[in-house]
């Protein structure tokens, strides 16, 4: 008997196929677990294209895949000259919210990490994952209602959801779009107001202290469609629940600050009067497909 034939196909027949090896570097139902807004997943970026400044994508698992579209502050990663985002790269979603517009399941990946840029192949085969009805289960038997950010409907209570760390901002409700006014019509004589701008200016994080006490000011500069813009101003709790998430050049739905008359001699904005924001205000970020958000943004002076 032929003991070391025997032993070599004994030997080969434990070892795990080259597909089976290639399928453990993704997340298993890692397309799932994205709809579910699980952190962390890792998936192989396939069919990539452009959509203007912002790039589209599908992300798969191996068995599935799901149409992602990837937010302006991740575009470089495409275009970046050091381990981009290419054909078949291989990516950690660290964080993502699931849209659901017009019969359909989107993911947006806010903030991912290149764990292979230049990988050969797509992995696996993968299929489309089953479209889940709004507000339903996937196969996991995980919600993949999108993101209410805290607004219910009127006569009913939005979902309670634990908010992921650093998620206080959210996209906005494809089916419940705030209904914003301009700029140039705040008045303080109004509470019920919200503005869709575009953040232009961030400035630094400042320490204070007066005779009240110290803490932390951060002031933003946010323009709509029509080019007026308005100063925002945050302090303490607000500063670090809304300060580490707001960027330069993303397109806001603000509201719930409070309104009053602008030092003129500091404020260079058009309106009249300057925000103040506080931890109880509403920011929600706009859709990726936004009108405003696909405007490109205004080049800032260095």
């Amino acid at each position: 008997r032929n003991w070391a034939f025997e032993s070599r196909r004994q030997f080969s027949s434990e070892q795990p196929s080259q597909s089976a090896r290639e399928m453990e570097m993704l997340t298993q139902g890692g397309v799932e677990k994205l709809r579910s807004e699980t952190a962390g997943v890792v998936v192989q970026v396939v069919k990539i294209s452009s959509a203007g400044s912002r790039y589209r994508a599908r992300l798969s698992d191996g068995t599935r895949w799901v149409e992602a579209m990837f937010a302006s502050q991740l575009s470089g990663y495409f275009t970046r000259e050091d381990e981009p985002i290419v054909e078949n790269s291989i990516v950690r979603v660290v964080r993502s919210q699931t849209m659901a517009k017009d019969g359909s399941e989107k993911v947006i990946v806010s903030e991912a990490e290149v764990i292979e840029s230049a990988y050969g192949s797509a992995i696996g085969g993968g299929r489309a994952a089953p479209r889940t009805p709004h507000g339903g289960k996937g196969e996991s038997g995980e919600s993949t209602t999108p993101s209410t950010c805290g607004v219910a409907s009127r006569g009913e209570e939005a979902a309670p959801k634990t908010p992921r760390s650093g998620g206080a901002i959210r996209y906005a409700r494809a089916d419940k779009l705030p209904s914003a006014v301009p700029v140039a019509r705040l008045n303080p004589y109004s509470n019920r107001w919200t503005i869709k701008a575009r953040l232009t200016h961030k400035g630094e994080v400042v320490e204070y202290s007066n005779q009240r006490g110290t803490g932390t000011l951060l002031k933003v500069t946010f323009e709509d469609a029509a080019g007026d813009d308005v100063e925002a101003v945050m302090f303490k709790e607000a500063v670090t629940k809304w300060g580490p998430e707001l960027e330069e050049g993303g397109v806001y739905f603000v509201s719930g600050g409070r309104l009053k008359a602008a030092d003129r001699r500091y404020s260079k904005t058009k309106c009249q009067y300057e925000i103040t924001l506080n931890v109880d205000a509403r920011i929600e970020r706009a859709l990726e497909d936004d009108d405003l958000v696909r405007r490109e943004a205004p080049a800032t002076a260095t």
